[in-house]
């Protein structure tokens, strides 16, 4: 039987002593262990042809983007297209991310409320300035001088 409870705690251990989660014999990052999931993953991959893969990326984005910001694949769209295929600050139309072709979805930490879409640089930016009006005031001041 399962008991989350004690592999959480397994986990919690394993982490405060810097070895891998998974096995707790290694330092982590556990190449061996990292090279085991790579290879079941591959091997789960291939087993599924390319047209049911990319039917399930659909459905996951649609998922994650409904699980994460309360929005779907169609309201992204829309969002999207009244900001001329770019970003809402700099107006780049690529994400600038490399690991992925979508812009990302700026919302508010604090209430969940959605604002944009934003490229990497930009949402990064946003994000390192703590959603906060006065840092990024002060940082326009700074520039200024």
């Amino acid at each position: 039987m399962y008991n989350k409870e004690y592999f959480e705690q397994l986990r919690t251990k394993r982490k405060a002593a810097g070895l891998c989660l998974a096995c707790g014999k290694h330092p982590y990052p556990c190449e061996p262990c990292r090279k085991r999931n790579r290879e079941l993953i591959k091997k789960k991959r291939d087993g599924i042809p390319l047209p049911e893969r990319q039917k399930s990326w659909k459905t996951n984005r649609d998922y994650f983007l409904k699980h994460k910001f309360g929005i779907n694949e169609q309201i992204y769209n829309e969002m999207l297209a009244r900001q001329n295929n770019g970003c809402a600050i700099c107006k780049k139309t690529t994400s600038g991310d490399k690991r992925t072709k979508h812009l990302a979805v700026d919302h508010c930490h604090k209430t969940g409320v959605v604002r944009g879409l934003l490229c990497a640089a930009c949402n990064k930016g946003i994000g390192l300035f703590k959603d906060s009006q006065q840092n990024l005031t002060n940082a326009i001041a700074y520039l200024q001088k």
